[in-house]
């Protein structure tokens, strides 16, 4: 649009300006023109004028031998103003009538001063240009000449060119629309494609590239979101393998302070409050293994060292089977499951295992976020399909999530203003653990929340690998 409005300005300014250089110069032509034709009377008409210096006698003979040959106006005026010669009342027959009636105050003007004056008017839808300039017997003003010319067939001519010029205008905005539509298109296919790769960047897929090899401003920007690209893959690189190594390494004092702790806890001469010790050692310790399996898990994931073994699989199944398996759970908070599924459900090509880790993950959100509703706390999880895609939309009727976090919810350790308020359990990592699952099946997940009205999770998966 914007280069559309720039050449229609172009097309506008140079229109506009060769209208006025134009005219202008069709103008100054024909103001020179009568210029020298005044210049010419007055020269013939003193070179033959009597001794007494009457303008009468040379102006009606100037008048009798060339009216037939001018194109324009002629009127003579004597010194007093009065009209003595007008080329407008000749007739063949007749003679040269004197029109007996005086000239305006230009003329008074010019009979007065001395000096030349040119004007234009309008007369009867007509465009006339006037000259008048003084005549002079040695030094003395004997009279004036006044010269005028219509303009009608430089309007005739200009109503052409504006013909010609609408016509050109419109060809043009034709012909800049598409060459526009072409040069934009052609800017735009690599910065739409420079865009996309950011957004897949911005995604976490650090190992997307831009494949934009120019040596423009475009190539530039190019090399340095790839650049950018292969640091954040490293740096990513990295912190997983630091975490699956630390993950790995707590492992093994797990195991013995779990072992010993349970060693322990079966002596029967153990006191009742070491007992009690004991237990909490063992929750703690538990707590500790299934943070660190969720790590190795998520450190496998991110590093691609997990196998998805996809293969079709009825999902209606599996839906069934966590909604069953989390109902025990819901009843202690008093909240209910509903589940939505078409009957003609095709077989999807998923790892059955892992999209029950995913749904096992959101569905267990949703009732934990539920929990603190004031009416009744609802589970609910939807299924359609739409096109090409599988959707599954898991809602609960809790708190939501403020704006600021949903972009953020997917990350590391991230939790939510809303979770630590309500101080539910967890550590930001069950999220994370999802869509690395949901990226490794080509699909997408999201969040759609307002505070105070729920939240629901999206899935999208290809029906087809």
């Amino acid at each position: 649009m914007s280069y559309f409005i720039l050449v229609i300005f172009n097309i506008s300014l140079l229109g506009f300006l060769f209208y006025i250089f134009t005219m202008g110069h069709f103008m100054a032509t024909r103001e020179s023109y009568i210029e020298t034709a005044a210049d010419y009377f007055v020269k013939f008409v003193t070179a033959n004028m009597e001794n007494d210096g009457q303008l009468t006698g040379t102006s009606k003979f100037f008048l009798r031998q060339n009216w037939e040959k001018m194109d324009y106006e002629l009127i003579v005026y004597d010194r007093t103003n009065l009209i003595i010669a007008d080329s407008r009342s000749l007739d063949e027959q007749m003679g040269i009538f004197s029109m007996n009636s005086k000239g305006d105050e230009k003329i008074s003007s010019v009979l007065e001063t001395g000096r030349p004056l040119s004007w234009k008017i309008k007369n009867d839808n007509s465009n006339f240009i006037y000259y008048c300039c003084p005549v002079f017997f040695e030094t003395k003003i004997i009279g004036a000449v006044k010269i005028g010319m219509s303009t009608d067939d430089f309007s005739a001519l200009f109503d052409i060119f504006k013909d010609y010029f609408i016509i050109t205008f419109v060809l043009s905005l034709i012909a800049a629309l598409g060459l526009a539509f072409i040069f934009v298109r052609s800017i735009m296919k690599p910065v739409i494609k420079i865009r996309d790769i950011a957004s897949e960047i911005s995604l976490g897929k650090f190992e997307s590239r831009v494949n934009y090899d120019a040596t423009d401003e475009l190539g530039d920007l190019s090399r340095t979101i790839n650049k950018m690209a292969e640091d954040l893959n490293k740096l990513e690189e990295t912190r997983n393998l630091f975490l699956a190594n630390i993950s790995h390494e707590l492992k093994t004092p797990l195991t013995i302070i779990k072992g010993f702790a349970l060693t322990m806890e079966g002596d029967p001469e153990i006191r009742e409050d070491q007992r009690h010790f004991l237990e909490t050692i063992n929750k703690e310790a538990d707590r500790l293994t299934r943070l660190v399996n969720e790590l190795l898990e998520l450190s496998r994931l991110k590093t691609k060292k997990t196998t998805m073994k996809i293969a079709p699989f009825d999902i209606k199944e599996i839906i069934e089977d966590v909604v069953f398996n989390m109902q025990t759970k819901a009843d202690k908070f008093n909240c209910t499951i509903s589940y939505s599924c078409p009957d003609n459900l095709p077989l999807i090509p998923i790892d059955p295992d892992k999209i029950h880790e995913v749904f096992i993950n959101l569905i267990d959100n949703a009732i934990k976020y539920s929990q603190d509703h004031k009416e009744k706390p609802e589970v609910k999880v939807i299924v359609e399909i739409d096109k090409q895609e599988f959707i599954a939309r898991v809602s609960d009727n809790g708190p939501g999530i403020p704006q600021a976090d949903l972009d953020m919810i997917f990350e590391k350790f991230f939790r939510s203003g809303s979770s630590r308020s309500q101080k539910i359990e967890g550590v930001g990592l069950g999220l994370s653990i999802v869509k690395e699952i949901v990226n490794a099946h080509n699909g997408k997940i999201y969040a759609e929340s307002k505070e105070g009205q729920g939240c629901t999770f999206v899935i999208k998966l290809p029906l087809q690998i």
